[in-house]
């Protein structure tokens, strides 16, 4: 029984062209094991979220306390740089202030915000005081 050359490249090219595939679908099924730990895992987290009390919900004001220990962190790092925060109309307004130059460099929110929330104010305030249907003037 003899094995010619043209045998074994056909083994060979055989058994290359089958691991390919195999090694695809071992990964596939190595993936889809992964992403289905990791869906399981995020619905576990999500499950546990929604057990917690409100009364432990984060709360959105900024106290003074914590601008005034952010400042004296930012000065131990020789940052130039500085936090304020101002009440503007019940809102709280975070300002990031350049201390050489006086300039403003992050507005949180932006003036651009503070102003489309005024304007939707005023948008909504205008409609609650229609009663009935609304029209246009125009056809």
């Amino acid at each position: 029984m003899s094995i010619s050359s043209s045998d074994l490249s056909k083994q060979a090219l055989h058994s290359m062209s089958l691991r390919p595939e195999q090694h695809t679908s071992n990964e596939f099924t190595a993936r889809k094991q992964l992403e289905s730990k990791v869906v399981q895992a995020l619905s576990d987290t999500n499950r546990v979220g929604t057990d917690k009390p409100q009364s432990q919900s984060v709360s959105p004001e900024l106290e003074p306390s914590q601008v005034e220990s952010m400042n004296s962190k930012m000065a131990q790092l020789n940052v130039r740089l500085s936090f304020e925060t101002t009440e503007d109309g019940g809102r709280n307004i975070v300002k990031v202030v350049d201390q050489s130059s006086g300039d403003v460099v992050r507005q949180i929110p932006t003036e651009d915000f503070l102003k489309m929330s005024e304007r939707i104010d005023d948008i909504i305030s205008e409609l609650s005081d229609v009663k009935g249907t609304l029209v246009n003037s125009r056809v």
